[in-house]
């Protein structure tokens, strides 16, 4: 995910240049355009309504993570 482009991103970078079948290179220096002074600030979701999202987005993410090789996360 993300924080591993952040806490290794030229492993990371290395990592999705050989899944995709093409040559690593990595820049001299990465830079975080996303970053902001403000944290961002999501609204709660219904515990229900997130119970559907898990269930309904179950299949999808496990074949992701197959994929990749890799658990994104995203079920935490």
């Amino acid at each position: 995910g993300s924080d591993d482009l952040f806490t290794d991103p030229v492993g990371t970078l290395h990592r999705i240049a050989d899944f995709v079948g093409v040559g690593r290179w990595a820049p001299a220096e990465f830079r975080n355009y996303s970053y902001t002074a403000q944290p961002v600030t999501n609204p709660d979701i219904p515990e229900e309504t997130a119970a559907q999202l898990g269930e309904f987005f179950a299949g999808p993410n496990a074949e992701l993570a197959r994929l990749l090789g890799t658990d994104p996360g995203w079920g935490d």
